[in-house]
């Protein structure tokens, strides 16, 4: 554990759990290995509550099936295949492991993986360490259950194609505690913070945090190495970027921003997406005006917390929406931008950084009164957009389990596959698909990509 000393950015100390985040772990309650197991346990299966037709009407979902699953009997060579201007080796490892089993498992196991993925990156928050960054254990269960049952979540909740924007939202917490107390600990999160790093933007994102936290010191030789890491990620993330271009069915310019985050940024938080969407909830309606008060007192969190994390918090999540809404895929125009649950994978970084401040203000020692009285009021304001969007509606009709059953014999050429060049699965949303090519076709993935789906 890092030994108490000043540093003197912006006057902030070492082992003040106030403004730094780090330093010498604040008594705050900590869980046996069994308890936090426990704890992801009960998490997992809080995130596949809020869809039960996710395992009784299983689906596969976009490029769930589309890329990842019909590259899973390819082998371990399609960790290195980027799509959409990315490196994806969390989903492609997933997939393949989930190719091994019987092809009629594939929809739920899908299901189950991205849920148990999901409650242990929410648990993250209930390791000792974290009772500097959000305080007493009670305070840190609560950000654990608010991260598992954030609102706004129908697309990315559920499946594997979208768990790096869940595991961005981790990362911003991992980067800012103190470093790990021994050496195994360091290994396993230096694992972590690589993968992550180098799984679509996340390590170009990150970067404020990085600099957050090497400001705040102190900077040892872990910190100086896990920013390294981090630093590489977001290396090859700009390549990617740049060689990858702006995404096409994107017309989204900078004066649709301030719209798009005003309903999308304090009417998900506040109402939630089923709310608004039944209600026909727009720029014009007065319900909004709860959203604009909520990012109001978001905003005065982090000036309060100028010398802590919650600024590169919120800029992280600020970055992926705007990103994402500007050259993100099939984003559309800036009316499409307004529609509940188009496009929420870019929004829930921002929606995840929100609760880690609204947390932090409210139970992080030190923090002044005002701090914690607006982001208990910040909290509440939460209350009806994750009650309304804790159940999600289902992603669509489920797979056909004939289609599943014929993929291995298609794949091996048995009658009456003899001549099929792909074996197709319909998938969610139409006309998204899965096609497995047989062996010998490969080299036709990237045309079929191109051609044939919802891309």
């Amino acid at each position: 554990m890092n030994s108490p000393q000043v540093d003197h950015v912006g006057g902030a100390t070492a082992t003040d759990d106030a403004t730094a985040g780090h330093g010498t772990a604040a008594p705050g309650g900590s869980l046996s290995t069994g308890a936090m197991a426990l704890a992801v346990l009960v998490l997992a299966g809080i995130t596949a509550a809020r869809r039960p037709t996710g395992i009784t009407q299983a689906t596969i979902w976009a490029e769930d099936g589309q890329e990842f699953m019909s590259r899973a009997w390819t082998g371990l060579a399609a960790l290195a295949q980027p799509y959409a201007g990315q490196f994806w080796p969390v989903q492609r490892a997933i997939a393949w492991l989930i190719g091994l089993a019987p092809t009629t498992w594939w929809p739920v196991l899908l299901y189950v993986t991205s849920c148990v993925a999901i409650g242990a990156l929410a648990a993250i928050p209930l390791q000792r360490r974290a009772a500097d960054l959000f305080g007493p254990l009670p305070y840190r269960a609560l950000l654990s259950l608010l991260i598992v049952l954030l609102p706004a979540t129908f697309e990315t909740q559920g499946n594997i194609t979208n768990l790096h924007w869940w595991a961005l939202g981790s990362l911003l917490v991992v980067l800012a505690l103190a470093d790990p107390v021994s050496r195994g600990g360091r290994v396993v999160e230096l694992v972590f913070v690589a993968v992550v790093a180098v799984t679509g933007p996340a390590g170009l994102l990150a970067l404020p945090v990085v600099l957050w936290r090497l400001l705040a010191g102190p900077r040892t030789r872990y910190l100086w190495t896990r920013s390294a890491v981090v630093v590489a990620g977001a290396a090859v993330a700009a390549v990617m970027a740049v060689v990858g271009g702006r995404a096409t069915g994107n017309d989204v310019v900078v004066a649709d921003l301030p719209a798009f985050l005003y309903v999308r940024w304090g009417g998900s938080l506040t109402l939630g997406d089923n709310v608004m969407a039944s209600r026909g909830v727009g720029v014009g309606s007065t319900l909004l005006g709860l959203g604009a008060v909520l990012i109001a007192l978001l905003l005065t969190l982090v000036v309060l917390d100028r010398r802590g994390p919650s600024w590169a918090w919120l800029l992280v999540g600020l970055g992926a929406a705007v990103a994402g809404a500007m050259i993100g895929m099939k984003s559309g125009d800036g009316a499409s931008l307004l529609v509940p649950r188009n496009i929420e994978r870019y929004l829930l970084p921002l929606l995840y950084a929100s609760v880690l401040v609204m947390v932090r203000g409210a139970g992080a020692g030190g923090r002044p009164r005002a701090a914690r009285a607006v982001a208990v009021v910040a909290l509440m304001l939460t209350a009806v957009g994750v009650v309304g969007d804790a159940r999600l509606p289902t992603q669509g009709a489920a797979v056909d389990r004939a289609q599943l059953v014929a993929l291995v014999p298609c794949y091996a050429g048995e009658p009456p596959y003899q001549e099929a060049v792909g074996c197709v699965v319909d998938v969610q949303p139409p006309p998204w698909k899965l096609v497995i090519l047989r062996p010998g076709y490969e080299k036709l993935a990237d045309y079929l990509r191109e051609q044939g789906s919802g891309q």
